[in-house]
């Protein structure tokens, strides 16, 4: 599951266990793995570029990333 843009993977957790979507697919039995893109809090901590400062830290494409 993949989130929007300047999001994070916690739009599919945020509700009750029994609504969120990554748990009802967990619970249904599927493989759920929660993804996190460049630009939200989980991703910003790049090894030598800022994400404020560096341009080429977004110089990526969407294929790129997928």
């Amino acid at each position: 599951m993949n989130h929007g843009i300047i999001d994070s993977s916690d739009s599919w957790i945020m509700n009750e266990e029994s609504k969120a979507p990554a748990f009802v697919a967990a619970n249904a039995g599927y493989d759920v793995w929660l993804t996190n893109t460049r630009g939200n809090r989980y991703s910003n901590d790049h090894v030598f570029l800022n994400s404020k400062y560096d341009k080429v830290y977004w110089d990526h494409s969407f294929a790129e990333i997928s």
